[in-house]
């Protein structure tokens, strides 16, 4: 248990490293107005070549779109999980950490959203009707990320092992894989948004992971 908290919390370090280091790179190297109405977008070559090989797919820009909906029902799932949780404990702290850990997971993913709409990045490569649209990290892929990752986590630790857990798990994780790659090829983002996205959603998961460890460990000695 110990060893794998040291390892989770190794891995939060790296990938936090490697999202800012990846967000300044973005914003600072090969930037061209390569984007909808002659819009700057950084590693523009990159995301150009991505983006002209795998342009719009409105048939996988929908699948997406649809999984998302998936997904945020889930997410609804947990919060009101927490809530009946909180209202039978009549007290946070009494609340299971994997519940409080999942509601700030949630919290930390929408904060990231909103930052990055504040704080635009680049456009996305297509007009989808609405001009032009903040689209640095993927907010899909985050939600995908995110929701599928600590889902699995809580299920795998609240469950004994069995062909039905592992199962359900799978189906859990080809609908994230889905997600994440229905969206790199459905022409609605740059490359780069979808490695952003994967990268800071990673960071939030690790972070409900090394909450997890410390409230298991600390429990451990009770």
């Amino acid at each position: 248990m110990e060893n794998m908290r040291k390892i989770h919390f190794l891995l939060l370090i790296i990938f936090i490293a490697l999202f800012v280091g990846f967000t300044y790179l973005l914003t600072t190297y090969d930037i061209q107005a390569v984007g909808p109405s002659n819009s700057a977008v950084g590693l523009a070559t990159i995301n150009s070549a991505f983006h002209n090989m795998f342009p719009y797919n409105e048939g996988l820009y929908k699948l997406t779109k649809y999984l998302g909906y998936l997904q945020m029902v889930i997410a609804a799932f947990f919060v009101l999980l927490t809530f009946l949780e909180l209202l039978r404990a009549k007290s946070i702290k009494k609340v299971d950490y994997d519940l409080k850990a999942t509601l700030l997971a949630y919290v930390m993913t929408a904060a990231v959203y909103v930052a990055f709409e504040k704080f635009i990045i680049n456009y996305r490569p297509v007009d989808l009707g609405e001009g032009l649209e903040a689209s640095y990290p993927s907010s899909h892929t985050l939600i995908a990320v995110v929701v599928i990752g600590t889902t699995i986590s809580l299920i795998r630790n609240r469950f004994t092992q069995g062909g039905g857990l592992n199962f359900v798990c799978i189906v859990l994780f080809a609908i994230g894989a889905t997600s994440v790659i229905g969206r790199m090829f459905c022409g609605v983002h740059w490359f780069t948004d979808i490695v952003g996205a994967a990268l800071v959603a990673m960071v939030i998961v690790l972070v409900f992971e090394v909450i997890c460890d410390n409230a298991r460990i600390k429990k451990s000695y009770y």
